[in-house]
């Protein structure tokens, strides 16, 4: 089977590495990997990887490499665990390769976590869950794999803010907002129309960010500091300082809430750990898994799901119009396209989905809403 790596202190390197399918032990699961999808945000997972432990999930063939985390779907091939059958499909956190050996732990019927002993105590254990799904269109695998982990995140600040009140914002500045994550974030806090939502991204995006109609204003990095405003948070994506201190400067004490979300813009992890700005509050690392806890326990878990779901179905019928989705075919072509992701060089209005595997000659999914 082919496992892709990449350098853990440089990104840009990327190799294919062959090793032997494993079969699966007692107790085990062999998975193959169909399609997953790659965005900014795997090269945030990447940046991150020693850091928030993301190298730890998906251990490489030696030090100094490592498997970049992606969501995808996969079928079961193989099973010696009772509560998992072969020919079985589930969507989940996927390592850039053709197959997987998992330990199903706390199987049910929505799905199972993987239990392996490399993989317990990373992090949030959302993350090691494995949703067991029914065969769909090819667009709509394509748009869930893509979208979805994303789209989860930027529904979950919107709920953040709107939880305390927009923190008595008049308006919120969204980073790196050509991103899915602050698209997602900007299209769920728009919709409920509490507060102006002003997106900052670079000079080249911008007049392709402002036609996605997801922002009530689009200014690029070198304009951050004329936000319009009375009070503002700041939900920052990009992790470039220079813009950060920018919008804590132009609100000083008016920035009442400021939420550092992603790296996208940046190639230093550290960055997570600067010094606090001059102006304005302390920023605060975003963390998905408390508020999904949060309103797991206040809504209940059905509740919940059902909430996200609605606000998933609206988000993807937003992206059908615009959307483009690029299928990416084998291990060549893959590490292509994840130079050009680590590159910038990635239009906000098109998502890669990636194979690896036998098989992934199928057509490209096409533009157009579906729903998933």
């Amino acid at each position: 089977m082919v496992d892709l790596e990449v350098r853990t202190d440089d990104l840009h390197h990327i190799r294919a590495v062959d090793r032997p399918v494993a079969e699966p032990g007692e107790g085990q699961v062999l998975l193959a990997i169909d399609t997953f999808g790659l965005s900014t945000n795997n090269v945030t997972f990447a940046l991150t990887g020693d850091l928030l432990g993301y190298w730890r999930l998906f251990p490489a063939s030696e030090p100094g490499w490592g498997r970049v985390p992606a969501f995808g779907f996969a079928d079961v091939i193989a099973s010696r665990h009772p509560g998992v059958a072969e020919g079985e499909r589930v969507f989940g956190y996927l390592p850039m390769s053709e197959h997987l050996l998992v330990e199903p732990a706390r199987a049910d019927d929505r799905g199972f976590f993987d239990g392996a002993a490399h993989r317990r105590d990373v992090m949030a254990t959302v993350w090691n869950h494995y949703q067991r799904v029914e065969p769909a269109a090819v667009r709509a695998d394509a748009v869930r794999s893509l979208l979805r982990p994303l789209f989860i995140t930027g529904f979950l600040i919107e709920d953040v803010v709107h939880d305390q009140d927009g923190f008595g914002a008049d308006v919120v500045v969204i980073t790196s907002a050509s991103a899915k994550t602050a698209i997602a974030t900007a299209h769920e806090m728009t919709a409920r129309g509490d507060r102006r939502v002003v997106g900052l991204t670079s000079p080249g995006r911008a007049e392709a960010v402002r036609a996605l109609g997801a922002y009530d204003e689009v200014l690029p990095y070198e304009r951050a500091g004329e936000v319009a405003g009375d009070r503002a948070v700041l939900v920052d994506i990009a992790g470039r300082l220079d813009v950060r201190d920018a919008v804590h400067e132009r609100f000083g004490d008016r920035l009442v809430h400021s939420m550092t979300v992603g790296l996208s813009n940046v190639t230093d992890p550290e960055r997570l750990l600067a010094p606090a700005p001059a102006a304005g509050p302390a920023p605060e690392i975003f963390y998905a898994q408390l508020q999904i806890a949060k309103r797991a326990e206040e809504w209940g878990q059905d509740a919940f799901d059902r909430r996200l779901d609605d606000a998933w179905e609206r988000f993807v019928a937003f992206t059908g119009p615009w959307l483009a989705i690029e299928r990416v075919d084998g291990a060549e072509a893959a590490m292509a396209a994840w130079r050009r992701l680590v590159a910038g060089e990635l239009d906000p209005t098109r998502g890669l989905q990636l194979s690896l595997g036998p098989g992934s000659e199928r057509r490209s999914p096409a533009r157009g809403t579906t729903g998933v």
